[in-house]
Order: structure tokens, then C-alpha cells, then sequence
């Protein structure tokens, strides 16, 4: 057994795809504080599986791969003694952490927008920031997907998540926005909403990955679409409360909901209204 266990360890460092699985174990053993070696193999228990699982996680590890290692473990541990009693009740693996989503803090969106020359990528900051689409229903939306309603609002209808039927108030500043970068004249019923050239053609979520991205130096911190998204659920948040954000947001668990709060909600200023920073654009 012993030859076994130093034959495998010396394949862990060949470099070879297929010792991927076996690269991971000495991680995960380190992570449980036991030593790589036929000895300290022995010892592992329940208690020391789930230790190293936390403590991989607490590390900033991706849960799929710690989910790797600890498969890893499990498969070369069986093979040298013949059961998985270590491994009979397997950690849970999740995010240590919240994910960040790079959001906003309170008092950026000015950043955000100041100095955009292009009509079209201040059309499309504007739209994530008062709107909190996902990136992928901003570019998948027509002008025939906006319905004008008898008190003067507009109602945008669309697909979102999951293919899942969505209605939401447009924003006066995000239309306006829009029919700038559009030009003169009512644009067609086909028409993206906000298009990615003066030729019509549809925005791609790259697209607006790489107008969020290039603000990243107004704001001094990383920024993405979805924390945008991210941005605006907090705020309603702040603003009406997390039953309202998750109606907003769409969710179907609050849950979901809470996991977008980014802000101390006793911190922030008496109004977070970004309607005050939205300035005619250049043209």
C-alpha cells in the first residue's frame, strides 16, 4: 500500500491533463492541516474533510474546485482502503462570501457618466443604471417591445431570465437616451432598442461588457453589467425595501434578493435619486 500511495504522489507532478484529479489532493490534505503521505491519510475523518473544504473557500477557492479536490480525495482514498467513511457526510459547497459584483457605492454614478461623448454608451449606462437590466435583456429589447400607457408611462414587455415573460416601467431618461443615439424620425417596431452602430445592427452583451468596462477609470474600481444590476437592486433596497427589490428584480426567492445588498443602508445619504446626474448628453 505504501509503494501504491508514493507511486501515485509522484504522478502528481508530471504536468499531464489526466493528473488533474490527482494535483488536487495534496491541496485539499494541506487544507485539512494533514500531512501528504500514507500516515497522515489515515487520519483524515469527517471533521477534517469539511475543515479543509472551509478553509479552501475562506481562501477565495472557486466551490467547483473544491468540489474537484474533495472528489479527488474521496477516489484515491477509497482505492487504498476500501470505503469512504471520511466522506459520508460531504461538505456543502458554496461561497464562503457573497459574491462582490463590483457595484457601485453611493455618489458614483456621476463618475460613471461624466465625459461620455458617445451618445450610444450613454444610452446604455443610463438604461443599466435606472433600469437594472441583465445585459442580455437590454440587447435582446425592441422599440415594438415598448407600450405607451393612457397616464403617459411606458411599459417595456420582454423575456427575461429563463425565458420567463417580464413587464417594467421605462424610465422617461432611459427613452430619451435612447431616441438621441437613434436619430431623428420613430424608429422602427424591429428595431433594437438601443442598437450597436448607426446601421441598426443588435447589441451583444460584449458590447456592453466593453462600454461598462472602459468606465472603470472614471470610477476607480472594477465595474461590470450585472454589477450595475447589482447597484440598482440595492437601491431599491435603500429606497422601498427588499420585497419591493425582489418584485423589481424578479426573483422568485428573497433570498436571491438579499444576496444583491452591497450598501450599509444606516451610511446612506437621504436620497440616492441618480435622475440629478443624468445630463443631456454631447452631440
Amino acid at each position: 500500500m505504501r509503494d501504491r500511495f508514493q507511486a501515485w504522489l509522484a504522478g502528481f507532478t508530471s504536468g499531464g491533463t489526466k493528473d488533474r484529479y490527482g494535483r488536487e489532493v495534496p491541496r485539499f490534505l494541506t487544507a485539512a492541516g494533514i500531512p501528504a503521505n500514507l500516515a497522515g491519510f489515515e487520519l483524515l475523518t469527517p471533521e477534517a474533510v469539511h475543515a479543509a473544504a472551509t478553509r479552501l473557500l475562506e481562501a477565495g477557492v472557486q466551490p467547483a474546485t473544491v468540489r474537484l479536490g474533495l472528489a479527488a480525495t474521496r477516489r484515491f482514498f477509497f482505492s487504498l482502503f476500501k470505503h469512504k467513511r471520511p466522506f459520508a457526510d460531504p461538505p456543502r459547497l458554496k461561497h464562503a462570501k457573497p459574491p462582490a459584483w463590483n457595484v457601485l457605492n453611493p455618489g458614483e454614478h456621476g463618475c460613471l457618466l461624466e465625459g461620455v461623448d458617445s451618445l450610444r454608451d450613454r444610452a446604455i449606462l443610463i438604461a443599466l443604471c435606472l433600469q437594472g437590466w441583465r445585459a442580455s435583456e437590454l440587447c435582446a429589447l425592441k422599440w415594438g417591445d415598448l407600450t405607451a400607457q393612457a397616464d403617459g408611462s411606458v411599459i417595456a414587455s420582454f423575456i427575461g431570465k429563463q425565458g420567463k415573460p417580464a413587464r417594467q416601467y421605462v424610465f422617461p431618461q432611459v427613452i430619451d437616451a435612447a431616441r438621441a443615439w437613434a436619430g431623428e424620425g420613430l424608429p422602427r417596431a424591429s428595431a433594437p432598442f438601443i442598437a450597436k452602430d448607426e446601421a441598426g445592427h443588435r447589441l451583444t452583451r460584449f458590447d456592453v461588457y466593453h462600454v461598462v468596462k472602459a468606465r472603470e477609470a472614471a470610477v476607480g474600481h472594477k465595474i461590470t453589467p450585472h454589477g450595475l444590476r447589482a447597484t440598482y437592486i440595492s437601491e431599491v433596497i435603500a429606497k422601498v425595501g427588499i420585497e419591493r427589490a425582489r418584485q423589481l428584480a424578479r426573483h422568485e426567492s428573497i433570498s436571491t434578493t438579499q444576496r444583491y445588498s452591497r450598501w450599509n443602508l444606516t451610511q446612506l445619504p437621504e436620497s440616492l435619486a441618480m435622475l440629478a446626474i443624468l445630463r443631456e448628453p454631447k452631440r
